[in-house]
């Protein structure tokens, strides 16, 4: 089992749940287009042929996330 002392899961899934409805502040194509991204980038998908293949931590979520 990972430890997670700073909590970045627990700010990952708020930040998500939050955002359900859309990113505040920016337009709503620009909110999905984003949200699909990440959604993406937790499963592992579209990621650089350079990185490691699966899905991201939610470290690497979070820190994309802000904004």
């Amino acid at each position: 089992m990972k430890i997670d002392p700073y909590g970045h899961k627990e700010r990952y899934q708020k930040w998500k749940e939050r955002s359900k409805e859309g990113i505040k502040d920016i337009s709503k194509s620009s909110s999905d287009l984003i949200l699909r991204y990440v959604t993406d980038m937790e499963h592992g998908l579209n990621v650089s042929a350079t990185s490691a293949k699966g899905s991201r931590s939610f470290m690497g979520l979070i820190i994309p996330l802000k904004f």
